[in-house]
């Protein structure tokens, strides 16, 4: 016999089977010892959901028949029943996800067929050249290469968000700002990526003094640091701001700090909205090299 034929000391005998032939396993004391019946409820779910007649047929057999015979054929048909409905469910996920993969394919050719067209129908010379860029490469129309420039200012030029701290100022202060990535304590130890246990090397960034009365100072800085959240004041002239795993220290030298070192009251971060102008593309030109000339000038 396999392993799945043996039987405990508890086995009764079939009528047609002699007591000499029935073998027992004695290393195997778990197989075949219940004989009480099987009490497990069925779910509400289960009784109160939809119903298939071909399922509940193949189990209402399955719980009356005495045959041996007629239970694996029953088994049979439920695991074809089974696998009928897993591919089918299948095939139905493929074709979402196909469907859903040519919405984006039509999607990105209509957005090439609209440049398409902006690009030919201008005839102007010095516009289509204005399109290349030496350091970037190639744009199909000019107004992503104006994107491109506009979102590499956005992360050096100060404009946009400004961080306002409660301190008592009696004259105009020096400001510094750094930021980096991965300090001590911002994930657990050992889950930095390699090389970068301790943080990064702390980067100086642009920032620029709106005002310094009422006891407030307004500083500006570049429109990646919007989400930054004010966390404490390790002493009365730095102020540190975290945003994920990445760092944000304000040194201020001049004046003194207002309030408990903890109270998230006193620094707030601003995104200013845009002043609405027109989308032309001498306007947006001005406004990228005047963006530049701040930069330039800190």
């Amino acid at each position: 016999m396999v392993k799945y034929d043996e039987i405990s000391d508890k086995y009764v005998p079939l009528a047609s089977e002699k007591a000499s032939d029935v073998e027992i396993d004695t290393a195997d004391d778990k197989y075949l010892t219940d004989f009480e019946d099987f009490n497990t409820d069925e779910p509400s779910y289960i009784d109160e959901g939809a119903k298939d007649g071909y399922i509940l047929e193949l189990s209402e057999n399955m719980w009356t028949k005495a045959s041996s015979k007629a239970v694996r054929k029953i088994i049979y048909l439920f695991m074809r029943w089974c696998a009928y409905w897993v591919l089918k469910l299948q095939a139905w996920v493929d074709k979402t996800n196909g469907r859903q993969d040519d919405v984006e394919k039509r999607q990105n050719g209509l957005e090439n067929q609209f440049k398409d067209v902006l690009a030919n129908a201008t005839t102007d010379s010095e516009v289509i050249n204005a399109r290349d860029s030496q350091a970037f490469g190639k744009f199909t129309v000019l107004d992503d290469r104006i994107e491109n420039i506009e979102k590499l200012l956005s992360g050096f030029v100060p404009q946009g968000v400004e961080i306002t701290i409660e301190r008592t100022m009696d004259a105009l202060p020096k400001i510094y700002v750094e930021t980096w990535d991965y300090g001590i304590g911002m994930v657990g130890l050992g889950e930095e990526p390699t090389g970068l246990f301790g943080g990064t090397t702390p980067q100086i960034i642009q920032n620029r003094i709106v005002s310094w009365t009422n006891n407030k100072l307004v500083i500006q800085v570049p429109l990646d640091y919007e989400k930054f959240v004010f966390d404490n004041r390790p002493s009365d002239d730095e102020y540190l701001l975290f945003n994920g795993t990445k760092s944000l220290m304000v040194h201020v030298e001049g004046g003194s700090a207002l309030g408990e070192p903890d109270d998230k009251t006193k620094v707030t971060v601003t995104k200013n909205n845009a002043t609405v102008q027109p989308n032309t593309l001498a306007v947006r030109l001005q406004q990228l090299e005047t963006k530049v000339g701040d930069l330039e000038h800190g």
